[in-house]
């Protein structure tokens, strides 16, 4: 971001210039354990903006480690904040990274299928396509071939 600074007094560029400063601070983190010391405050019936205020934290921050602990139990304030996922969540997710996979791969094949085989252009375009989308790992092309039989 350009600043046009000309216009301003020594004591506004100094301002700015502790506000750009303080901008760049490096984030505070905090562990597992602080994570949930201030979960088990909230849940003794302190209110968020209480436990916030009581240990320098932002209301926001504690609202969502409170529902992060809520969600994930155990599994809470994992890396990065990231919840780790049990076992099952983990195997759904996988599962439907696989589904959209199939579903974006079956959509390609598709158009692939209703793809022009008139003339020997299209019929290379087509092969191009389906060697794109589908590559043939044998090494020699004896399944392409077949497969260009076929078409």
């Amino acid at each position: 971001m350009k600043l046009d600074l000309l216009h301003l007094t020594v004591q506004e560029v100094k301002l700015k210039t502790l506000y750009f400063i303080e901008m760049k601070k490096e984030r505070k983190k905090y562990d597992k354990s602080f994570k949930q010391m201030a979960v088990e405050l909230c849940l003794t019936g302190k209110s968020t903006r209480e436990v916030g205020q009581d240990l320098d934290v932002r209301t926001e921050l504690i609202t969502r480690w409170k529902r992060e602990f809520t969600e994930y139990g155990k599994n809470s304030f994992a890396v990065n904040g990231k919840a780790v996922m049990t076992d099952e969540q983990a195997e759904i997710a996988r599962l439907k990274k696989e589904l959209k996979e199939a579903e974006i791969e079956r959509e390609i094949l598709v158009k692939i299928e209703q793809m022009p085989e008139s003339n020997f252009e299209e019929i290379i375009a087509k092969y191009v396509e389906m060697n794109i989308a589908h590559p043939f790992m044998d090494g020699n092309g004896r399944t392409m071939r077949i497969w260009l039989d076929l078409v």
